[in-house]
């Protein structure tokens, strides 16, 4: 890994890694309980719709988890493409 990173040097701070976990998971349950929230809202308006839109809302939350769930797979990929000719 010499063309990325000197040897011997951790391309995150272990440490940092604690607060990365933490922000997903604070994140992802303020999605699914605002997801809950509307979705209860809007059964008191029109059960029928707010059916409709609880399955668009779990197919949007989907989206958004596999998306949070690969940034460090895009943030690696941007970083070893930012730094993979630096050793050449």
């Amino acid at each position: 890994m010499g063309a990325v990173l000197p040897e011997g040097e951790d391309a995150v701070e272990p440490f940092a890694l604690v607060f990365g976990v933490l922000a997903f998971a604070v994140g992802a349950n303020l999605v699914f309980w605002n997801a809950q929230r509307g979705e209860l809202k809007a059964r008191d308006v029109d059960p029928v719709a707010a059916r409709a839109e609880a399955v668009r809302a779990y197919g949007n939350i989907l989206r958004v988890g596999a998306l949070l769930a690969s940034i460090p797979l895009w943030w690696g990929l941007l970083f070893w493409l930012g730094h993979a000719t630096r050793g050449k």
